[in-house]
């Protein structure tokens, strides 16, 4: 027990042995003597006291006092000292006694019930004559009233692994775990990366979403997915693609891609039309006119692997399907011996030799001599007969002499028929 405290108990002492003394003779209904009270002697009471009293002598409390900072408390003690005093004084004029709020016979209490510490009030002494503290004090977060909480400052580990200690909660009322948050890649105190999980296209062109980087403090693209030889991203591995393949109609292809990227087919022909494989031909029999103008039917070209109009095409005489004549155009002769070509007969289906005639002088295509074999005269006025020029292609009048009978036309047409002959004859010379 410190200085202090052995002085402040010494005084407690001293004043609940005086109150005492007075209650009792400041009422004259009390009959009994302080003889007969069993009251301890002074020596008794106070030897409680560590060197507080000594052989029953009274502590010379200011002497000791003199180097103590006196608190509130002890003032109000001092405070108390004087009021019994002045009690006294009274009690000794009025023989009569005040019951405080402690409901004892002694001082006034007017603190009573007033805030103290941290979390108290003032409540009566023991022995009613003063007001002391009663403060339970704060918890370890400093909340009144407040459990204890015995785990304060001890360390703890956050529902994600996170390693800190407990610190008071809010209210003061409980702990929590001051531990530091893990970031989205779970690493104690990492950064904050509110991007992981976001969209995202790695440098293989396909979609996926941002993941942590190994040591969990940044966001990255991850490679995979990647796409397979379709082109589908995380789609199955297709190593038969644009392998040899056969079909149902054991027609051979290569194994293609499907539409979804995830399978194969056989990309081969089916047996078409022309019952071989090949592309289909759904025109195949339909009506066609070829660049003939001809009309046929659209039919399979040589292979089967496409159509053709089978339309016969127009022979040299124009006619579709005809026969093909094939001397058109070419050199021919005709039973006179003269020459010509070959050129459609009507119909376009024959050919004719297209020669000219020989004249009455036998010269092909020659000009024709209507008055050869008439009668003439020629230029010595002897009668005769129109007869061939020697170039075929006139006549000349040949005397023919002597006494000349002509059973002909009359003489007169004769005379007419004289202008062919010179006619003929300019033409000979022409020749």
């Amino acid at each position: 027990m410190n200085r202090k405290s052995k002085l402040t108990n010494a005084l407690s002492c001293s004043i609940v042995f005086v109150i005492l003394f007075l209650c009792w003779s400041c009422t004259d209904k009390v009959t009994t003597t302080p003889s007969d009270l069993d009251f301890p002697s002074e020596s008794e009471y106070f030897s409680e006291v560590d060197e507080t009293f000594v052989d029953g002598d009274v502590f010379d409390a200011e002497a000791e006092i003199e180097d103590l900072e006196i608190d509130s408390d002890y003032k109000e003690i001092e405070s108390e000292n004087e009021f019994i005093s002045e009690q006294e004084k009274d009690a000794s004029a009025e023989n009569e006694c005040i019951i405080n709020l402690c409901g004892v016979c002694g001082p006034e209490i007017i603190s009573l019930g007033e805030p103290c510490g941290a979390c108290g009030k003032r409540v009566c002494s023991e022995n009613g004559l003063t007001a002391v503290c009663d403060d339970p004090g704060t918890n370890q977060c400093g909340r009144c009233n407040g459990p204890d909480l015995p785990e304060f400052g001890f360390p703890c580990e956050s529902g994600k692994g996170c390693l800190g200690t407990y610190q008071c909660d809010t209210d003061g009322l409980a702990l929590i775990c001051d531990a530091p948050l893990a970031n989205q890649c779970n690493i104690c105190g990492g950064p904050d990366l509110p991007e992981i999980g976001n969209s995202c296209i790695n440098a293989t062109g396909c979609a996926t979403s941002l993941k942590c980087n190994e040591n969990g403090t940044d966001s990255l693209c991850p490679a995979d997915p990647v796409p397979n030889v379709c082109g589908l991203c995380g789609g199955p591995e297709l190593s038969e693609y644009g392998t040899a393949c056969q079909n149902q109609d054991h027609c051979n292809g290569i194994w293609v891609c499907n539409t979804d990227g995830a399978s194969l087919h056989c990309d081969a022909y089916s047996v078409n039309q022309c019952a071989v494989c090949g592309p289909d031909l759904p025109a195949w029999n339909t009506s066609c006119i070829n660049q003939d103008q001809c009309t046929g039917v659209l039919a399979c070209a040589v292979g089967g692997q496409s159509l053709t109009c089978n339309a016969q095409p127009k022979n040299p005489c124009g006619v579709c399907g005809g026969p093909p004549l094939k001397d058109f155009g070419k050199s021919c002769q005709n039973s006179d011996g003269c020459f010509g070509l070959w050129v459609c007969e009507t119909g376009g289906v024959t050919l004719r030799c297209d020669a000219p005639q020989k004249n009455v002088c036998g010269i092909c295509n020659g000009p024709e001599l209507p008055n050869w074999g008439k009668f003439c005269r020629d230029e010595e006025n002897c009668p005769g007969t129109y007869i061939c020029s020697e170039s075929g292609n006139s006549l000349k009048c040949q005397c023919l002499g002597g006494d000349f009978e002509w059973d002909g036309e009359p003489e007169s047409d004769a005379e007419d028929e004289e202008g062919d002959t010179e006619e003929a004859e300019n033409d000979d010379e022409d020749g």
